[in-house]
């Protein structure tokens, strides 16, 4: 599978990742920092990425990415 790891989560997600077999470029060395959710998930979308983001149990925080149809969005949870 293909990833595109969101700025929500560690950088070390992306070695997990690949240790695991699968490809993943984390959105920090694609994109400038505090780059908008829409740019990020055009770019999950062009390149088929499934887009791995973090879900905050305590506040609940989720991203606007859940807004974009035909986004494959899977949350962690931290």
């Amino acid at each position: 599978m293909n990833f595109l790891i969101d700025a929500s989560l560690p950088r070390s997600t992306k070695a997990v990742i690949k240790a695991l077999g699968h490809d993943a470029v984390d959105v920090r060395d694609i994109l400038p920092p505090a780059s908008p959710d829409a740019e990020i998930a055009s770019i999950a979308l062009a390149g088929q990425k499934v887009l791995l983001n973090a879900l905050n149990m305590e506040t609940g925080n989720r991203i606007s990415f859940d807004r974009v149809e035909s986004l494959n969005l899977s949350y962690l949870i931290l």
